[in-house]
């Protein structure tokens, strides 16, 4: 038997956080809960508000990680 999941989020890879950030804080009320910085901007987001949770990560830092693995 599996594990119970209480919870899977998908993380969106966009050009760029902030305006994804903005979006949900101004338009929903949404509260930004993480937010980690890369090359001068923001490179992954979390906003929250209740149990929905969109995560954003910019291209430039997705790609950063992956050739860190490489």
């Amino acid at each position: 038997m599996y594990p119970k999941m209480s919870k899977c989020t998908a993380i969106m890879v966009v050009n760029e956080v902030e305006p994804c950030v903005d979006f949900w804080i101004r338009r929903f009320g949404f509260e930004k809960t993480a937010e980690v910085p890369h090359e001068g901007g923001t490179g992954f987001a979390i906003v929250a508000n209740g149990a929905f949770e969109p995560m954003y990560q910019s291209l430039a830092s997705a790609q950063a990680d992956v050739g860190a693995r490489g």
